[in-house]
């Protein structure tokens, strides 16, 4: 098995002394795992990737779904509504008849409201109430 170099992938940074020694003395500080943990590892993260595959490939289905159904409940609506407007064929009268309704009206002069004698409340009775 070939080992994997810290600085494999990374840009050459001649200036960098500091990150040079890092990488010298990882390889002595941190040994490598054994093929057999390796293999776990590389097996739960397939795991663990494979269930946000199947989640985000549930939100696309479910989206779809949604999509779908308020298309057809639009179109229902539609028809249904659409429907209403034309009427019921039973109930729509074919041969209607016109109904024309006259009322005469005179013109000139319109007579006052006969005056009462008697006022329709006696303020003089209730004087008191709105007196200082």
């Amino acid at each position: 098995m070939i080992e994997p170099h810290v600085d494999e992938g990374w840009p050459a940074d001649p200036e960098n002394e500091e990150l040079a020694r890092l990488a010298e003395q990882l390889p002595a500080v941190a040994p490598p795992l054994p093929p057999a943990a390796l293999a776990r590892v590389e097996k739960l993260m397939q795991a663990e990737l494979d269930r946000a595959a199947w989640r985000s490939r549930w939100r696309r289905i479910a989206l779809g779904w949604s999509v779908a159904a308020a298309i057809l409940l639009a179109v229902a609506a539609y028809a249904m509504f659409r429907g209403e407007t034309h009427g019921d064929p039973a109930l729509v009268q074919r041969d209607a008849v016109f109904i024309e309704d006259r009322i005469t009206i005179a013109v000139g002069g319109v007579a006052p409201a006969p005056a009462h004698e008697k006022p329709l409340l006696r303020l003089d009775d209730y004087r008191s109430l709105f007196t200082d």
